[in-house]
Parts: C-alpha cells; sequence; structure tokens
C-alpha cells in the first residue's frame, strides 16, 4: 500500500473544498469502468460501487440486502488494483450488520475506498433509495454508530451519512444531526424538487459537503453540474448511469438477433478496442508492481 492510497479520503476531502463539483459514477463491473477510465479527469470524477448495480448484475436479485460485506471488499480491492490513482466511492448499505462487522469491513476498505455511502434503513427492510417504503432505524441509534465509525476511520475514509427517510422535514433533521455529529458529507435520497438540496445546505454545517444522487427514473430529476452548485451540492453521484443502458442494450441486441435470423452485425466498438482498454489496465498493474518493487529495494 503506498501513501497516496492511505491519504485518498483525506485527498477527497481536500477536492471537496474547491469551488467545483465532484462527479462520481456508478459502474456495473470491471469492464464498464474499463471503458469510462480514458474519458475522465481522476481529479474531477471518481467510480461508485452501487449495492444495487452489484446486486442486479452479479446475483440478478432486487436491492434489498443481499449483497455481503466480503463482495464488497472484493470488489473493492479489484478496482483500486486496476485503478489505483481514481477516487473509489463505496455503498456499503447500513453497514451490513453489527456495528462490529462494519468495522471489520472497514479495515478491509482502507486504502482502498476514498468514501464510504452509510445509510439508516432497516436492515430487514431495505429498499432502493428511489423506492417506495423504505424505514429507517431510530435516530439516535444510527448517531451512536456513525459517532463510533467516524473514530474508527478518521480522514482513512470519508463518510456519506445517507438517510432514507421518506419524510423530508424529518430527512432534514436527520441531516443536520449527521452534520452535527461530524459526518463529512451527507446524502439525503431521493429528493424530489432541486430546491430541497437548499434546504439541506441550509441545514448543515457549512463545511459539511452534500451529495446528490441521481437514478434514471427515480424521484430526482437531473441536474447539471452548474446547477447542482447553485443548489449547494457539492458531489453529483450518477448511481446507476450504465446498468440501465446496459440491460436495455442487451434487449435490443436480442431482438435483432431473433429478428434476422441469428445474424448481428458488428457495431463501431469492436474486439480490437476491447483487448487494447484490457491490455492498459494489466500494463498498469504492471508499472505499479514494478514501482513498488523499486520503492522495496531502495
Amino acid at each position: 500500500m503506498t501513501q497516496q492510497t492511505e491519504r485518498m479520503g483525506a485527498e477527497l476531502k481536500e477536492r471537496l473544498m474547491e469551488d467545483k463539483v465532484f462527479c462520481s459514477l456508478g459502474i456495473v463491473n470491471l469492464a464498464c469502468a474499463t471503458a469510462a477510465e480514458p474519458l475522465i479527469d481522476n481529479n474531477d470524477y471518481g467510480f461508485f460501487l452501487s449495492g444495487l448495480a452489484k446486486s442486479y448484475a452479479e446475483l440478478g436479485l432486487p436491492d434489498e440486502g443481499h449483497i455481503r460485506a466480503n463482495t464488497v471488499a472484493r470488489w473493492t480491492k479489484n478496482m483500486k488494483r486496476i485503478f489505483p490513482d481514481h477516487h473509489l466511492i463505496v455503498d456499503i448499505d447500513e453497514g451490513f450488520g453489527p456495528i462490529t462487522l462494519t468495522k471489520d469491513i472497514l479495515d478491509e476498505l482502507r486504502g482502498n475506498a476514498s468514501a464510504v455511502q452509510y445509510d439508516d434503513q432497516d436492515t430487514e427492510k431495505r429498499k432502493c433509495g428511489h423506492l417506495p417504503g423504505k424505514v429507517v432505524i431510530p435516530l439516535d441509534d444510527y448517531l451512536r454508530k456513525l459517532e463510533v465509525l467516524l473514530k474508527f476511520t478518521g480522514d482513512d475514509i470519508l463518510f456519506i451519512a445517507r438517510t432514507d427517510e421518506p419524510d423530508f422535514k424529518k430527512a432534514l433533521v436527520r441531516a443536520k444531526a449527521f452534520s452535527k455529529a461530524g459526518a463529512p458529507i451527507v446524502l439525503v435520497d431521493g429528493v424530489d424538487h432541486p430546491e430541497k438540496i437548499l434546504q439541506v445546505r441550509d441545514a448543515v454545517n457549512r463545511e459539511t459537503a452534500i451529495m446528490f444522487n441521481y437514478i434514471q427514473g427515480g424521484k430526482s430529476r437531473p441536474l447539471t453540474f452548474s446547477e447542482l452548485k447553485q443548489y449547494g451540492g457539492n458531489i453529483l453521484n450518477y448511481s446507476i448511469p450504465f446498468l440501465l443502458p446496459y440491460m436495455e442494450i442487451t434487449q435490443q441486441v436480442t431482438r435483432e438477433i431473433l429478428s434476422n435470423d441469428g445474424y448481428l452485425e458488428s457495431g463501431d466498438f469492436t474486439l480490437r478496442d476491447a483487448v487494447k482498454l484490457m491490455k492498459n489496465n494489466w500494463d498498469r498493474i504492471l508499472q505499479r508492481y514494478n514501482s513498488l518493487q523499486k520503492d522495496n529495494r531502495d
């Protein structure tokens, strides 16, 4: 582990102080991240490891608490191995159970994740944050756990304290309490109007960053970086921007095969393009390995 990876949480905290929105892109898998990576600047963009995306893509199940902590840890480590210089924001749901287990996963993520998204949903009644029927635990219970975990990670891993409270007035009370407890980032998920982001901004401490979570077809309408900045937001999180198009194009290609007697035309993105991107990943791993070997010899 390099000194740079150990500082990723602190570096993200410094980046969020800039007068510029940070964007996190929710990826489906490593192939998805590999396709996006050459197009983005690692100072202004990072990757979001969504529990919903993992549940859909790996398990084929709804986002209702089926993902386990070890799956998240493995996914994060694999991402960091390929993209060591990019900020990774990891969805850890409500912490996967008892606080001792949450500490275990945080130890696994330390040096790999820049931040974690930690919500206040009831473990037994989990839902996607943009769907109805969410149930949250008592605020005092969440705050007790949050305060312990903030001390446990420090700036190694930033906490995005997320509330899924469906009543917005009550959600504001929670956001204010999260900020007062020391959470560096807060998220009120599923806001149905951008003006409510301004109300969150007014409720929390000045130094607390605000994340806005967008899902196509979810409760929130899309915002530009400029709009989010005007509403007082700091992070524009695209939770599953590639997952739904991936499922859509899968259906389109299936229909094309079925309707054309099994014939499928080659697209603009070919096998050669994919191989080139994967080769770049391998070269990056070798370069980092050789650099670490040199550091150890010195």
